[in-house]
């Protein structure tokens, strides 16, 4: 069942966020990773998030 700390980080999380998944072609995931980390960037998920901020700041979309 896991450690206590990996149980309540997991409680946390789905008190506190929601998840997305996207699925992408075997292999992907891997050299998504490898690029964001060579730009300098420590965080896929914080990458990714930003990606999307942008690209819905540049169509001018907004969320509710």
């Amino acid at each position: 069942m896991g450690t206590a700390a990996t149980r309540a980080k997991g409680k946390y999380n789905n008190a506190n966020y929601d998840e997305v998944k996207i699925r992408v072609p075997k292999g992907f995931r891997e050299e998504l990773t490898e690029a964001i980390k060579s730009a300098g960037y420590d965080d896929r998920s914080e990458f990714i998030k930003q990606a999307i901020q942008e690209k819905l700041d540049r169509e001018s979309i907004k969320l509710h």
